[in-house]
């Protein structure tokens, strides 16, 4: 959550800029021998942080759809967040979010990257809309290379091109999600109880949980038997 944020706008980034002749809107002004930076379209200023976290407070989502949100933002910033609720914030409600907040050409290219996000992790993809899946993903990256500065572009950016390819190969995404494992990773965690022997202590209430379930099964079917 830092990139709109401006962390990455930095004046050594700008020079760089002004050095590869690209994106003059960005370049630093000399204005009576002091040095001005611009103030672009992929920055939020202190009063649109303030609009998008009352965005955020006044949203009302579902249980377990994503973390309390009013807990994840401390001092102007978001902190504490999961790889879930990363990939809801990313998907839903950034696009609402920063509809008001941002130029057209910058807000148009982050609506544009969730929604391509959105359609990848559909539940059912025709083998037809391949094609159209990656022309969509190198528009989105065109879009954001036209706004952003060329820090804000790396490794993991440029994998993003790949995940159509990995979609095509390897199936659909939800069937691959790591959420699930994550989740019953932290129901392993709560059965520790000993910490010098966390291994003896999950095995322990497993197999204490697992019998449970079974008894408890067991004789509700006695139940609805008799």
């Amino acid at each position: 959550m830092k990139f709109f944020f401006g962390t990455k706008d930095t004046i050594t980034v700008r020079e760089y800029i002004k050095d590869c002749g690209i994106q003059p809107h960005l370049w630093l002004q000399d204005v009576g021998g002091r040095i001005i930076k611009p103030i672009v379209s992929f920055v939020l200023l202190d009063e649109g942080k303030k609009r998008f976290f009352q965005i955020i407070f006044k949203l009302k989502t579902p249980f377990h759809f994503v973390l309390s949100l009013k807990k994840i933002i401390t001092r102007m910033e978001i902190q504490g967040m999961k790889s879930h609720d990363y990939h809801v914030m990313m998907q839903e409600i950034l696009p609402l979010g920063l509809h008001h907040l941002m130029a057209k050409e910058c807000k148009m290219a982050i609506i544009w990257l969730s929604h391509v996000f959105k359609k990848l992790c559909l539940k059912v993809v025709g083998p037809m809309t391949m094609e159209d899946f990656k022309q969509d993903m190198a528009m989105t990256l065109v879009l954001l290379e036209q706004e952003h500065p060329p820090s804000f572009f790396h490794i993991m950016t440029h994998l993003v091109v790949h995940l159509v390819e990995e979609l095509e190969l390897c199936g659909l995404i939800h069937i691959r999600w790591m959420y699930p494992i994550e989740w019953y990773l932290k129901t392993l965690k709560q059965f520790v109880k000993n910490k010098a022997r966390p291994k003896g202590s999950m095995a322990k209430d497993y197999a204490s949980e697992e019998a449970l379930r079974f008894c408890t099964k067991y004789l509700q079917d006695c139940t609805s038997t008799i």
